[in-house]
């Protein structure tokens, strides 16, 4: 019975406008530091992978609470919700995470081994959710345009 229940945010709500702007802003700002911190080995600031971390986690479970846009129809049941958040991102966004998490454990200095390097590195790939922008960019249009 669960599984039947409505999800409790809709795709194109002001809750999830928010949170898509909020995200959009973590991207921006990874688009322009993750090279930066790469090309001149700097250290990514540690509060800023703690607070990352959390809304990245946060937005695993958001994903899960929001309901879906299927060519028109938005669907919120829970059960179509999340096999489809589990087909198509979920595991992307589970290894962003794992990234973010293995950043912040790695000790710092000059102790570091290489995986730990080969992890910062891979931490470009965080760039990738650039593309939730395009999407993001579309329903804040969207809500805007519908006022």
């Amino acid at each position: 019975a669960a599984l039947m229940q409505e999800v409790p945010f809709k795709p194109h709500g002001k809750v999830r406008l928010a949170w898509e702007v909020l995200a959009g802003c973590f991207v921006l700002y990874d688009t322009f530091a993750i090279p930066i911190q790469l090309a001149w080995d700097l250290e990514p600031e540690r509060l800023y992978v703690l607070i990352t971390l959390v809304f990245w986690l946060l937005d695993i479970i958001f994903n899960f609470n929001t309901a879906v846009d299927a060519h028109g129809e938005v669907i919120a049941i829970r059960k179509f919700v999340a096999m489809r958040y589990l087909r198509r991102r979920f595991l992307f966004d589970v290894f962003l995470v794992m990234i973010d998490a293995s950043i912040l454990l790695q000790p710092s200095g000059d102790g570091e081994i290489t995986w730990l390097r080969i992890m910062r590195s891979i931490r470009a790939l965080r760039i990738l959710r650039a593309m939730k922008l395009a999407k993001a960019q579309e329903n804040v249009m969207d809500f805007f345009m519908d006022r």
